[in-house]
């Protein structure tokens, strides 16, 4: 096993939904979403989903989001973000756009690497270290 750790910044946004494709081999633990550098983060509202799951609607008022996925039953392989603008807006969520901000996606997981092969024949280091050295 090894640590997979992803980071995307999102330049510019809007109705459409962000699509994430995890690797088969990847056991997500955490999900942030950092907000520092957005300048419309009081704006908008989030639902994530995943695993076929919401894991998360509300707003984007904290700087930072942390959502925890290590007690998850079922793995997830894409992770799914819808970002709108708050209710009070009244703007129609089907038709909007922001160019120019800074949203950042870390996703921290375990990369677990492919099986391995073991043969009891290996165990056997004299026959090994005679035939190597």
């Amino acid at each position: 096993m090894r640590n997979y750790d992803r980071k995307i910044k999102l330049h510019s946004y809007g109705s459409e939904m962000i699509s994430i494709d995890i690797p088969k081999n990847v056991n997500l633990y955490l999900l942030e979403i950092d907000f520092n550098e957005s300048l419309w983060e009081e704006y908008i509202e989030l639902v994530v989903m995943g695993g076929n799951e919401i894991l998360y609607a509300g707003g984007a008022c904290d700087d930072l989001l942390q959502i925890l996925l290590n007690k998850r039953v079922q793995e997830i392989d894409e992770l799914q973000i819808l970002i709108k603008p708050v209710r009070e807006l009244l703007i129609n969520t089907n038709k909007w756009y922001i160019f120019n901000d800074a949203i950042f996606i870390n996703l921290y997981g375990v990369e677990v690497i492919g099986e391995i092969k073991y043969s009891p024949a290996w165990e056997d280091m004299d026959n090994f270290s005679n035939k190597w050295t």
